[in-house]
This record gives structure tokens, C-alpha cells and sequence, in this order.
């Protein structure tokens, strides 16, 4: 394998694209081979998949690689370039910047744009959506090389914006505009918190917490709506002493729940709006000597896998297949620009684990329905 010279002004992923040239003249491939695995070949390189990424993805689109969805990468058996396009470039745009550690939701996105981009074979760019919004789309009518658009977390106001692009665009998970503008991928987060503050509400729970992010978005509000919709079908006035906005991360749901738990008022169960505050919740319950779910009933949202004891009760979303879909119906856009408007919603769904139980002094005469 070819080496790489971390201290040359030659961008890394230029370095491997030379290597990978150098090593097919060498003959070291032959037609129709399959080259190494990104992060194969990330280890050997010692540099990030991202940088092997970009590499295998702009040889792709040069004519020297096909990449095969699901299979991986292969030499093709002609080497002649393919034209290269100035429209070649999808953007995606969001609030996040990608750089800054984000919720783990954020990042299960970009896995599934990412994957779907590696069926699309071409490259990817970042853009932040910052206010002006003018100028924010003006910026990305600038490239030349845009052909299409992503934009995560959208709100009305910038997907009007991004109506004056001439360039295909594709909502995922975004507030949507008053009038259908672009194709959409969205998830139902309020079906799964609905879901799970009703079966609370069966088990007998009516000091019922909503734990949410400081400042809504439009993910974090469909959520919240979906707890309140419950409590009021069932008579239970909504409260807001029991809802407890905080920075959506672990350590400061860990704190909140501290605090509460020392306070006048306890509630008999949380609903949390993402697993991670789940997380922190759970810390705070087991610091203060209370059992879950016997003395607390905890609930999540987002299924992330982790491994707690008891098992915690959420609601799963397909995230990943979120993002996949997203850049497939960006992919359709581009083959058919007039086609009609796409609108696809991803159903979550409530899964009840180890984490919920009847509260201590449930009503009397009350008989808890379970669920699977």
C-alpha cells in the first residue's frame, strides 16, 4: 500500500486518489476488481473514512470506479473519464454545523444521506442555514456545481428561501411550509410520544413530566404536542410546573432530574423527547435511591441502542432509512424534474421495555393495560 505525506500541501484525499492510480497502473487491480473497503483502507492510511470517502467518490465520478450499493467498489473494466458535470454537487443544508458535537439523531441522519449518496456517486457539501436567509440562498445559488439540495430541520421561512433555487430540493424532517414546495421525508414524533404517555396514563400515572430541549424545534414541538394530546383525551389538565426544558444533552438531564427530585413536587413518571435525556434521567433516579420502575417510570424517544438496566421503554424511529429515502427521492427529482410532489412520513413506534411500570399509589379501581 502507497503512503501518505501528512505534511504535504496535497490535500490527503489527492494523495490517495494518486496512490489508487499509481497502485492500477502497477497492476495491482485488474478490470472489474474490488478495491479495498473505505475503512480498510482508512486504517492502512491512517487518515478518517471521510477522507478515503471523498477520494472513491470523485474517482467514481471521473470514470475509474463503479460503486455497486451494498457490494462496494470496483475497478471498472474501461478507464475512459466520464465528462465531468459543473452541476455535480448535492448541499446539505442545516443549523448544525456538522463540526459541532450534536445529538446522536443528527448524525443518524447524515448516516443515511451519506449511504444514499454513495448510490448517487456524487460529492457532498455542508452549508449552514443562517439568518439573513437571503443571503444564506444566495450563497448556494453561487455554485455552480450545485445540482441539489437536502436541507435538514427546515423552517417555513427558509423553505420559502430555498424556493427561488432552480435546483431540486428535498425536505427531511422539516417543519412544513404552508403550501407543498419540494418533496419531504418526515417522522411522526408525535405518534410515539402520544403512545407513551397514554400508556402511562393506563398504568395509572397522572403526575406525568415532559423532559424536552430548552428551545423547540420542529421535531422537539410535534413531540411535546404529542404528550399534551394525550393528557388532555384523558381529563388530565396539562401543567406546565411538569414540563422541564433543558440543553438537550445527557449530564444536564442528569442535573435537572437532580434537582427535582430534591424539589416539593415529583412527578410518578418522565417522558423524555430523545433517549439521551433518558439517559440522564435514569442516573439522577438511581443517585437518589429510587428504583425504576417501581418508585419511577422512565420513557425515551429514539431507540439509540443503548444498553441500560432496566431495559428502556421508547419510541423507535427509522432514522437512517429517513436520510436514505431522502436522497433516493432527490435522485428521482433529477430523472424527473416535473413528476409529481413526494411526501413520504415515517411512522414511530412505541416500545415498551423494563423502564415502565404501574406508579407506587396507582388510582383505585384503576386496571393497567399493557402492551406487548
Amino acid at each position: 500500500m502507497f503512503a501518505l505525506k501528512k505534511k504535504s500541501a496535497q490535500p490527503l484525499y489527492e494523495q490517495i486518489k494518486t496512490g489508487l492510480r499509481g497502485a492500477i497502473e502497477a497492476g495491482q487491480f485488474k478490470p472489474g476488481d474490488a478495491i479495498p473497503d473505505e475503512n480498510v483502507l482508512a486504517r492502512q492510511l491512517k487518515v478518517s473514512h471521510m477522507t478515503v470517502r471523498r477520494a472513491l467518490v470523485e474517482l467514481t465520478r471521473e470514470g475509474l470506479f463503479k460503486r455497486v450499493s451494498g457490494k462496494g467498489t470496483f475497478l471498472r473494466d474501461s478507464f475512459a473519464p466520464q465528462a465531468k458535470s459543473r452541476r455535480g454537487t448535492i448541499a446539505i443544508v442545516s443549523y448544525v454545523d456538522p463540526l459541532i458535537p450534536a445529538a446522536q439523531y443528527y448524525y443518524r441522519l447524515l448516516q443515511g444521506v451519506m449511504l444514499g449518496f454513495e448510490e448517487l456517486g456524487l460529492p457532498v457539501v455542508f452549508r449552514r442555514a443562517t439568518e439573513p436567509y437571503e443571503e444564506c440562498v444566495a450563497n448556494l445559488r453561487q455554485d455552480p456545481a450545485l445540482c441539489g439540495v437536502i436541507a435538514i430541520w427546515s423552517d417555513p421561512a427558509l423553505s420559502r428561501q430555498l424556493a427561488k433555487l432552480s435546483i431540486p430540493v428535498v425536505l427531511l424532517d422539516c417543519e412544513k411550509p404552508d403550501a407543498p414546495l419540494f418533496d419531504s421525508v418526515n417522522q411522526d414524533g408525535e405518534s410515539g410520544v402520544y403512545q407513551a404517555t397514554k400508556y402511562l396514563i393506563n398504568l395509572g400515572h397522572r403526575e406525568i413530566g415532559m423532559m424536552q430541549a430548552t428551545q423547540l424545534n420542529c421535531i422537539g414541538q410535534r413531540r411535546f404536542d404529542g404528550y399534551k394530546r394525550a393528557l388532555a383525551e384523558s381529563g388530565i389538565p396539562f401543567q406546565l410546573e411538569l414540563v422541564y426544558p433543558v440543553v438537550f444533552w445527557c449530564d444536564a438531564a442528569y442535573a435537572s432530574m437532580r434537582r427535582i427530585l430534591q424539589g416539593p413536587r415529583i412527578p410518578t413518571a418522565v417522558v423524555c423527547a430523545s433517549d439521551v435525556l433518558a439517559l440522564g434521567v435514569l442516573a439522577a433516579a438511581n443517585e437518589a435511591g429510587l428504583r425504576v420502575p417501581r418508585d419511577l417510570s422512565v420513557v425515551g424517544f429514539g431507540d439509540e441502542g443503548y444498553f441500560t438496566v432496566p431495559q428502556l421503554s421508547t419510541a423507535r424511529v427509522p432514522v437512517e432509512q429517513m436520510g436514505l429515502n431522502a436522497t433516493r427521492m432527490l435522485a428521482e427529482r433529477l430523472k424527473r424534474p416535473s413528476a409529481p410532489l413526494q411526501h413520504v412520513n415515517f411512522p414511530s413506534e412505541w416500545i415498551s421495555r423494563g423502564t415502565c411500570d404501574c406508579p407506587a399509589l396507582a388510582p383505585a379501581g384503576k386496571a393497567p393495560e399493557h402492551s406487548r
